[in-house]
């Protein structure tokens, strides 16, 4: 899972401004819904925010679903956003609206403090993703139940993951440094992280 550096376009704040939109379906427009996908798509670097892989096709998704109980004010706050592939397997498609604050990382919240993906979770050179070692009890389930609510450890991911480790280590022993590496695949972008700064 990527790490937030979100700053929210001047297109939807102008939007917001003029329009004061509340339902997301119903009061943002495909133009706004295209500036949108455009900032999310270059703040991701190209990678769906869960699974990190190459997004071909797109989804924004509200990471606390439009209809969470008890929720306000989320449909139409650009943090609460994020780009999704649009596998059925895992990500945004596999979440669905089921959701409850406290039992998973907090990506987007009115009553936590926003967590980073990269201080809960850790990848395996046998291509699945889990809780860090170092976490506290409470941490550690939230990061299960994360990676569960996601489903990112479906086997396609599991393999994916597991050939670019493969594919890091080819190139690591042809002499090449871990940035012009990742400028080949630009996707798996925590697991470069692993080798070193990007």
């Amino acid at each position: 899972m990527l790490n937030q550096n979100k700053v929210e376009p001047d297109c939807f704040i102008d939007f917001k401004r003029k329009n004061s939109p509340k339902n997301y379906e119903k009061d943002c427009d495909h133009v706004v819904r295209e500036c949108l996908r455009d900032a999310l798509l270059k703040e991701q670097r190209g990678q769906c925010f869960y699974c990190e892989q190459k997004i071909k096709v797109s989804r924004i998704d509200h990471f606390i679903p439009r209809d969470a109980p008890h929720e306000k004010d989320i449909e139409c706050n650009y943090h609460n956003l994020f780009l999704s592939c649009d596998r059925k397997e895992s990500c945004d498609s596999y979440k669905g609206n089921k959701f409850d604050e406290s039992k998973y990382i907090r990506l987007f919240s009115n009553s936590y403090e926003i967590e980073m993906p990269s201080d809960f979770f850790d990848y395996t050179t046998k291509g699945k993703i889990r809780p860090k070692k170092i976490l506290s009890d409470d941490k550690k389930i939230r990061a299960e139940n994360s990676i569960e609510f996601l489903n990112l450890n479906h086997n396609e991911l599991v393999n994916a993951r597991k050939v670019m480790f493969k594919n890091i280590e080819s190139c690591k022993q042809s002499g090449l440094d871990i940035k012009t590496i990742y400028s080949f695949f630009e996707e798996f972008e925590s697991i470069f992280k692993k080798f070193g700064a990007l």
